[in-house]
């Protein structure tokens, strides 16, 4: 088991890695891209996003550059966004214009939400997420939630993730485009693990697999399993 100084240093290079990368994520995710073969993987997965019960007041965890953030201003009352990475938070500004939003930059482990929500949402965070705090992060989108509030996220499925570099359990190494290397939490837990920790915070739901390259989840945190 990793020492806690080793993970919380692992996590600082982790935010170091996403705030280096804010300025050209978008373009190496390629969200908007339309190449038949890259849109044949994502409609099926945008369509799941149609589809969910999204309302109310929206709590995005991990927005990034806002690629996710613009659909869920436009289905709610309001959203509130947030990331530890201020220049993730930046480019979301910029790419969400006109709506009912509000952005923070935080540390989800240090600073928990201050509020209650209808609809709790996060995109290729999960899969961040150290196994030692998985716990905790169930516990804080179980704690952000509302009674009956739904929990919704897209992430990459695991087999997905044998195109990493380890440098070591849980651990992989990225290389950004101007050579530097960084360490980041990389790991892959089932749909079954996933459920489990989500019941045990009080969160009923289910995770899928899509197209055979993605994860996606969706949860209602109910009184009456806590």
């Amino acid at each position: 088991m990793m020492e806690q100084r080793e993970l919380d240093q692992l996590l600082e290079q982790q935010t170091r890695y996403y705030r280096a990368r804010a300025g050209t994520y978008d373009r190496d995710m390629a969200w908007d891209s339309d190449d038949p073969r890259l849109r044949g993987l994502l409609v099926p997965v945008e369509d799941w996003f149609d589809d969910l019960p999204i309302r109310g007041q929206v709590l995005e965890l991990g927005c990034g550059t806002g690629a996710w953030t613009r659909r869920l201003v436009a289905r709610s009352d309001h959203a509130h966004a947030i990331d530890v990475a201020p220049e993730m938070i930046e480019q979301a500004r910029g790419s969400v214009g006109a709506g009912d939003v509000s952005f923070e930059v935080a540390d989800l482990y240090r600073s928990n939400p201050a509020a209650v929500y209808d609809t709790v949402f996060f995109s290729f965070l999960l899969t961040h997420v150290p196994p030692t705090l998985t716990s905790q992060f169930w516990q804080i989108v179980a704690s952000a939630l509302v009674e009956d509030g739904t929990v919704a996220f897209v992430d990459a499925a695991p087999h997905r993730h044998d195109e990493e570099e380890w440098s070591g359990d849980g651990v992989a190494l990225r290389t950004l485009r101007d050579g530097s290397e960084h360490r980041i939490v990389k790991v892959s837990p089932t749909p079954d693990q996933i459920v489990d920790a989500m019941a045990d915070q009080g969160i009923e739901g289910t995770v899928d697999v899509v197209n055979d390259a993605f994860l996606v989840g969706v949860g209602q945190r109910s009184a009456s399993l806590l």
